[in-house]
C-alpha cells in the first residue's frame, strides 16, 4: 500500500511540473540483453516525451543517447555558465545509477 501512495505522489509531481526534466545514469542490464537494453530505452524515451521533459544522458547512459528527446553527453553543454544557471526543473526524475558528472549532479 504505501508503494502505490508513493507512485502516486510521483505521478502528481510529474503532472504538476513545468520544468521537469529526466536525469539517465548507467542504465545498462546486467544480462546485456540488447533487447531488453532497446526496449528500456524506447520505453523512457517514450516517457518522457509525453511528459513533456527532456533527458539528460550522463556518459554512461548508454544506448539511451541515441534516442529522442536525449540531450546526449549532457555534461558538457552544462559546463557553460549561462546554461547551468539557467536550468532550473522544478522536478527531477532520476534514473539508473548515479552519474559521474558533477555539472549534471549539481
Amino acid at each position: 500500500k504505501n508503494v502505490n501512495h508513493s507512485i502516486i505522489e510521483v505521478a502528481e509531481l510529474i503532472l504538476q511540473s513545468r520544468r521537469g526534466i529526466i536525469v539517465a545514469g548507467n542504465l545498462r542490464l546486467s544480462n546485456n540483453d540488447a533487447n531488453e537494453a532497446d526496449s528500456l530505452t524506447s520505453i523512457i524515451s517514450h516517457f518522457a516525451t509525453v511528459a513533456g521533459m527532456p533527458i539528460l544522458a550522463g556518459v554512461q547512459s548508454g544506448a539511451l543517447r541515441r534516442e529522442r528527446p536525449v540531450i546526449p553527453f549532457a555534461e558538457h553543454l552544462l559546463k557553460h555558465p549561462s546554461i547551468s544557471k539557467g536550468l532550473r526543473p522544478d522536478f527531477i526524475l532520476q534514473l539508473g545509477s548515479p552519474l559521474i558528472s558533477t555539472e549534471i549532479s549539481k
